[in-house]
């Protein structure tokens, strides 16, 4: 393939591995299996051993983050069993030596040689950091520290991390989140070492303050602060381990996705400029290979995309073994991890950090294209941190007992007394990450006298299973299982079990306002003739909106669905209305409301935003928004409802009419901008250009700018110049004008002596002249 590089047209080439044996298997990584491979990096890491330790790079000391990498590198590559079990003994003591009793931090010894002198990467970020790969490599090394953790007490109080995480300078977000990241990995040891309620709870109060600091526009962190899109992604890949360990939903991810794809150079990698750099590349790789497990978004530019980088990262490996940091030109240069002196390794020359790194980001791409890419043996780590993944949702039995310890507890313990006013029935279908938070915006209402019934319809995924059972040991919480039947199903069979005069149907994606119900049940109490209640509402994760109809009556209601899926209800108009129907494959809500408006109720519409929905990617809406599904869709309710439809058929027409004037509009409008962003970009192979050559045109804009310089220059003494002569000619103009009204005097002299001579040859002439 040819693209428009930052110098000139730049050739590719694009293949498949070809199928066969012998003479047919011709492509290079054909010549070296992946064992062979995986024996040719352990030899490089060995060859850094010394002093019971490990060293960065050729040349330095041994030192307890280098030790650490080489240790998770070894198990990567799976050569860690070859160890002595003295051996592993001495790596063990060696490590937990650094330990510091009183406060659990760990220290190397090589402080005391190289004390910390930068000011970004300060005490406390090393500190931090060198616990961190400690914690990793004890738990590689079947061990734990000496001591408790005791630093990560001052993170266990909701305010207190609040205020250090708000604190925190966002302007470098790659910085601060790996700052995050080490006192998470120490929290996970924590509670799951101590069995820790507190560090679990520490965990989720991070996460949700992630959550609201997300920047919906990009998908990243510290954007809005300044941060650097490149910086913002590095954030990102930091903070996904802990998401996907404790499973809690990752909001944006389409987002994430365009800035992380507009992030690729033109050589494949994902550096500040043309050569990459370890760890730019492994954070770009890895937050698209977590997006493509949740999302089919843009999947076949992630997919090529991540292919390139693929042989790109590949081409980083030395001949020694090892990988280096980045293909920069100049091989002079060094690279300072952590800006610590002890960590410093030439650009090109191969070094701990890069070799781990590079082969997460390879074992990586490997295992998710298998038909494109060669077979590169690597083993993710099992704890959250660099070098986590998990490749599915599969729970293994082992598995179960962890995976339960996560499932965030519901903060409320309020008994229901009595039979509940209101039922709030939550159909679940393989969605047991979203469920805790649906179920938790029901509990947490201002009212308690609510109950909530989760119906599993079929679940087949293990842990949507597990996290409904466990949602049902709250005691205001019910658990109804049957054969996956569909969502319409499920919620005729949850309001026939409820016992709540008032019904709300809310998906296990969505999520309430903690005063909804309480306002709700209000209006409907207040007014017998209204049937359902809605509110304004939010769209939020993949899309952002806010919706706000005023009202939900005839006749808008037939021609636009102006209720949200979570209106509460009366059951008894359900009743009369038919119930959910269970032949329609979407927009059920949009139908029973008609239905419940046919028998004569009214709705009514909260003029709050109390609602919160989610879009997502192959969620039911997804799939009923699509133009041929609409179309059928709303035939059937035009045909469910057809005397109705008859009665007021010149305003639904006109309704519609209304609607497909806005929607042209719409498309309008998305027409021009694409249309304008053709005429930006030109065309794939500009943009492409454009991209990859940043780094050119940097050195372009530094020419135009010395050039303005010297323009300015010029322009400054041209200005100086003209200033002068403009004084000159004043002082000329000045001369000139006295000469001028001298001239003028004297001519005004001579005019009237010339007019006093004519005057009187006049009267001289008229005498001698007889009258």
């Amino acid at each position: 393939e040819e693209f428009g590089g930052a110098e000139g047209s730049e050739l590719r080439f694009i293949g498949r591995r070809i199928t066969g044996s012998g003479a047919d298997r011709v492509l290079p990584y054909d010549l070296v299996t992946a064992a062979q491979m995986n024996e040719h990096i352990a030899g490089w890491v060995w060859s850094m051993q010394h002093d019971q330790g490990f060293r960065y790079a050729s040349g330095m000391p041994s030192s307890l983050i280098a030790s650490a990498c080489a240790i998770i590198t070894l198990e990567g590559v799976g050569t860690l069993q070859q160890i002595s079990p003295e051996d592993r003994a001495i790596w063990v003591s060696n490590i937990q030596q650094c330990q510091d009793a009183a406060t659990g931090l760990f220290y190397d010894p090589l402080l005391q040689a190289y004390p910390i002198t930068n000011t970004d990467h300060n005490q406390e970020y090393m500190l931090l950091q060198m616990s961190y790969f400690a914690i990793t490599a004890l738990d590689v090394l079947g061990a734990v520290p000496n001591y408790r953790l005791s630093y990560t007490d001052w993170f266990l109080v909701p305010g207190t991390l609040t205020s250090w995480l708000s604190g925190l300078q966002w302007s470098n977000a790659w910085l601060e989140s790996n700052r995050i990241m080490f006192v998470l990995v120490a929290l996970v040891f924590r509670a799951e070492q101590d069995q820790d309620l507190e560090a679990v709870q520490a965990v989720h109060h991070m996460l949700d303050w992630l959550d609201e600091a997300q920047d919906i526009e990009t998908g990243l962190w510290g954007v809005r602060q300044g941060s650097s899109t490149l910086n913002a992604m590095a954030a990102a890949y930091h903070f996904l381990p802990f998401y996907e360990y404790v499973r809690r939903p990752i909001c944006n991810l389409h987002a994430m996705v365009d800035s992380t794809l507009s992030l690729q150079q033109s050589d494949g990698m994902f550096g500040a400029g043309l050569g990459g750099g370890a760890c730019e590349d492994l954070d770009a790789v890895a937050v698209l290979a977590v997006a493509s497990k949740y999302t089919d978004y843009r999947s076949s530019e992630v997919r090529h995309a991540l292919v390139r980088a693929f042989w790109a990262i590949w081409n980083t490996q030395n001949q020694d073994g090892g990988y280096c940091y980045a293909l920069q030109p100049d091989n002079m240069m060094t690279y300072c991890f952590s800006s610590w002196e002890p960590l410093t390794a030439g650009i090109r020359s191969s070094d701990m950090w890069s070799t781990w790194s590079r082969l997460i980001a390879l074992g990586t791409l490997s295992g998710l294209f298998k038909e494109d890419l060669p077979i590169v043996i690597w083993n993710p780590r099992r704890k959250p941190g660099l070098g986590y993944h998990r490749w599915d949702n599969t729970i293994v039995e082992e598995e179960e007992q962890q995976v339960r310890f996560w499932i965030r507890p519901i903060a409320d313990s309020r008994v229901l007394v009595g039979i509940p006013t209101a039922s709030i029935i939550i159909p679940c279908y393989n969605l047991g990450s979203y469920l805790p938070e649906a179920v938790e915006s029901v509990l947490l209402q201002t009212r308690a006298d609510i109950e909530v019934i989760i119906v599993d319809d079929g679940s087949t995924d293990r842990y949507t299973q597990i996290v409904c059972q466990q949602m049902a040991t709250h005691p205001r919480v019910h658990l109804l299982r049957q054969s996956n039947q569909g969502l319409p199903v499920a919620r005729n069979a949850g309001i026939r079990y409820a016992q709540g005069a008032l019904i709300c149907c809310l998906d296990a994606d969505d999520r309430i306002n903690h005063q909804y119900l309480e306002q709700a049940i209000a209006v409907l109490e207040a007014d017998s003739q209204i049937g359902f209640v809605s509110c304004y509402y939010r769209e939020f994760d993949n899309r952002h909106g806010s919706i706000q109809y005023e009202t939900c009556n005839l006749p808008e209601m037939l021609w636009s669905n102006r209720a949200m899926v979570a209106s509460l209800f009366r059951r008894e108009a359900w009743e009369c209305a038919g119930g959910y129907c269970e032949i329609m494959r979407g927009m059920h809500d949009w139908d029973l409301w008609i239905g419940m408006l046919e028998v004569g109720y009214r709705g009514y519409i909260i003029p709050e935003t109390l609602f919160e929905y989610r879009v997502r990617y192959g969620s039911m809406y997804s799939a009923s928004s699509q133009p041929e599904n609409y179309a059928r869709l709303i035939g059937q309710i035009v045909e469910r409802h057809a005397a109705l439809y008859g009665q007021w058929m010149p305003q639904v027409i006109a309704g519609w009419a209304g609607e497909f004037a806005r929607l042209i509009a719409y498309s309008d409008g998305q027409a021009q901008m694409v249309a304008r962003l053709g005429q930006l970009s030109g065309s794939a192979n500009y943009a492409e250009g454009v991209v990859g050559g940043l780094h050119a045109e940097i050195r372009n804009w530094q020419l135009i700018a010395e050039e303005r310089a010297n323009w300015i220059k010029q322009l400054e003494e041209a200005r100086d110049y003209h200033q002068q002569q403009t004084l000159n000619w004043q002082a000329v103009a000045q001369q000139l004008n006295e000469k001028l009204q001298l001239a003028t005097e004297e001519w005004e002299i001579l005019r009237k002596e010339s007019a006093f001579t004519y005057l009187r040859r006049r009267i001289k002439s008229r005498r001698r002249t007889p009258h």
